[in-house]
Formats: structure tokens, sequence, C-alpha cells
């Protein structure tokens, strides 16, 4: 069964913020675009899949940001570069399907494309997920990580890894001595932890992810 806590929990800190703000509904949809009981349903964790796009101009709205609506990260003034008028957003492929439970073989193939503000914009790739092995940090079926190109990462970071020269999979990764261990965060009991010897396996780290965006 689904785990809805997120939702409300994304949708109570959407209304705390509007609220502190002394901001209404109304004012708060006519800046999105969208009429007010939209904005309840955000508020009350009825729609459950809110673009990142979407957060982004909540948390404008807001003057917080994505990571606190969402995941309740008290950095409030971590991310509004977005404030910024006529921000360029730059392309980032999608390039291809892996799988957030068992790894799939690995593909280059570009399916479309996501976008960011950051002007670094090579630097990153993003991948659509299939699978539910990381629903419980919203890496849900369907949805696409943004990641950023890095070989390395500290340990517990949500990472796109290769494995074997093939098969690739995203992840919670804990490296130590000789063994990686790649963690789901999953609701369903199936999801294992993969053990890698890196004496006996080839393994790369292909970027840390930074986001996550859902379509609906």
């Amino acid at each position: 069964m689904e785990d809805k806590t997120c939702y409300r929990e994304a949708g109570l800190r959407i209304k705390k913020r509007r609220e502190e703000l002394g901001l209404t509904l109304e004012q708060v949809g006519s800046r999105l675009g969208i009429n007010k009981s939209t904005v309840k349903r955000y508020e009350d964790g009825v729609t459950r899949r809110i673009t990142i796009a979407t957060y982004e101009k909540l948390a404008a709205i807001l003057e917080t940001t994505v990571l606190y609506l969402m995941e309740g990260v008290e950095d409030k003034k971590k991310e509004v570069s977005f404030l910024k008028p006529q921000v360029t957003m730059h392309p980032v492929p999608i390039l291809g399907v892996i799988r957030a439970g068992n790894p799939v073989i690995a593909s280059t193939d570009v399916l479309g494309y996501t976008y960011i503000q950051d002007n670094n914009f090579e630097d990153f790739f993003a991948l659509k997920v299939k699978g539910d092995s990381m629903d419980l940090v919203n890496i849900k079926e369907g949805s696409v990580v943004v990641c950023h190109k890095q070989d390395y990462i500290e340990n517990g970071d949500i990472a796109v890894v290769l494995i074997d020269n093939e098969d690739a999979t995203v992840k919670r990764v804990y490296l130590e001595n000789s063994v990686a261990t790649l963690m789901p965060q999953s609701s369903n009991p199936e999801n294992k932890p993969i053990i890698v010897n890196l004496k006996e396996q080839s393994f790369k780290i292909l970027g840390r992810v930074v986001k996550v965006e859902y379509y609906m």
C-alpha cells in the first residue's frame, strides 16, 4: 500500500508557509496560474504528483525552498536563486530507463529533455525510473531523477551507479572497504539490498541524484 504520509506532510508545510506569510488560497493560486481549490488539494495532500516545476514556483511564492516543502529541510534561503526574473533554463537529456528495483541494461537513448537553471548544465544528466525500490524517498515509478555527473559520493547519498559495465540502478549507496552496499528505501519488502564485491565486480558511480521530477 502506498504511503500517503509524505504527501500530507508536504501539504501541511505548504499551508504553514502560506499562513505565515498571510497569503490566501486565492493569492497563491493566482500566482501559480491555478484556482484556489487546486491549491487546497495541494495542502490537503490529495494531489500526489506535484511536478518539480510547481514546487519551484511554490517555493518562490512562499519564500522558502523546494527541499523544505518536499522534505522539511529547514534551510529556507538555500534555493531561492530561481526568484530572479528571466532565468535561462537549460536542457538536460533524459538518457533512458533505469530500474529502481533490479538493475537493467543501461541505455543512452535520449527519451526527452528536462530543464535546469544551472549554467553548468552539461555537468548533469537525467534518467527515467522504473520500479518501486526507492518510493519511500519519493523516487517513484515513472519519475525522472536529475543527477550531477561525478564519480564519488558521501556515504548515504542517493546515486546512479553502473555494475559490471552494463547494469545501471539508483540506490542509496554506502562504501566500506571492498564492498558497496546499495540500499533500497521501499514500501515493497521484496526489494533487498544489493551487495557488490569491489574486488570481483566492476562498479562505477555515474552521478549523485540532486532532483526528482514527477509527471502526470
